[in-house]
């Protein structure tokens, strides 16, 4: 059990470190339209701003997708593993 504990440890750090930039990179494309919103409304570039912010959100999204979704597979794993050893 403590072995596998430790073998999620690495993937989850990293998993970690990879949101926590893809978090960094939204707030920078968010705080520079609101610091630029006046020049991007009037040289009309709402739609080019819009799709780097999209972009950039769904990004985080995915990443936020796929770390669920690994972590749900070891939770569950843990679980068959715990429930075979009350057998």
């Amino acid at each position: 059990m403590p072995l596998f504990l430790f073998s999620l440890r690495a993937p989850v750090g990293q998993m970690t470190v990879k949101e926590q930039h893809l978090e960094g990179e939204l707030r920078y494309v968010n705080s520079r339209i609101i610091t630029n919103s006046e020049e991007i409304a009037f040289y009309e570039g709402t739609e080019r701003e819009k799709l780097t912010l999209m972009d950039t959100f769904r990004r985080l999204v995915g990443h936020l997708d796929m770390h669920v979704h690994i972590l749900s597979k070891s939770l569950n794993a843990l679980h068959i593993w715990y429930t075979q050893q009350k057998s």
